[in-house]
């Protein structure tokens, strides 16, 4: 979809368009260097779970989560809205493409601070080993978004438009999955910042380990751009 979409994104908003769609999105991701590795535990715990039928316990996991998850997207939520309009001073130059940007960082950005919430359920589906289904919700929603940013630049709302149409498919992607994840586990709950000391201390732990070679992975795929 991506390179369907390239020749397009370059006809109608340019090569210096094409930089800030690839730009927006690096700096997006580049925020999940403060995940610590949580969102990638999910699977883990799950797994454990179902394997010795301990919902209750994976709930309160997923409380802990969900709710640190929470707490970063708000602090990120905070960060961009004082710091983010002076940034793209400096970063985007006065031009045609200067008064989308605000629209394009903002939409990217909430887009993986969403997606980074709500990454439970994708790691419930994942620890329930249902990758194939997880598959099928990516694949679907990929052409999707694809469809719909080819009508966004068709209908001349540019990169503004790109940015919420995948704002709208993270969205989707995310309630299929989370409609997954309560199919597969029953008894799922998610209830935020509900769980003891020892979630958080046993989460935050494996999530560390994790985070050291996904730092490693987001700053190699990301900073080049």
């Amino acid at each position: 979809v991506g390179l369907v979409l390239t020749p397009l994104v370059v006809r109608a908003c340019g090569l210096e368009g094409l930089g800030l769609w690839a730009a927006s999105w690096s700096l997006a991701h580049a925020t999940s260097l403060l995940d610590l590795g949580v969102g990638a535990s999910y699977t883990r715990f799950t797994s454990k779970a179902i394997a010795l039928s301990d919902t209750a316990g994976l709930n309160r996991i997923l409380g802990a989560g969900i709710g640190f998850h929470l707490a970063l997207g708000t602090i990120i939520a905070a960060v961009a809205l004082l710091f983010g309009p002076r940034a793209l001073g400096i970063v985007v130059p006065d031009g045609p493409l200067a008064p989308q940007a605000n629209t394009v960082f903002g939409c990217t950005l909430a887009t993986v601070v969403l997606r980074t919430v709500l990454s439970a359920y994708r790691g419930v589906v994942a620890g329930a080993q249902r990758i194939d289904l997880l598959g099928r919700i990516g694949s679907a929603v990929s052409v999707l978004e694809g469809c719909g940013a080819a009508l966004a630049l068709g209908r001349g709302w540019g990169l503004a438009g790109m940015a919420v149409n995948s704002l709208i498919a993270s969205a989707l992607a995310s309630l299929l999955e989370a409609v997954a994840a309560h199919r597969l586990v029953r008894g799922l709950r998610v209830a935020p910042f509900a769980a003891g000391r020892e979630e958080w201390r046993e989460l935050l732990s494996f999530g560390m380990r994790i985070q050291i070679v996904r730092a490693a992975e987001i700053l190699g795929a990301h900073v080049p751009r």
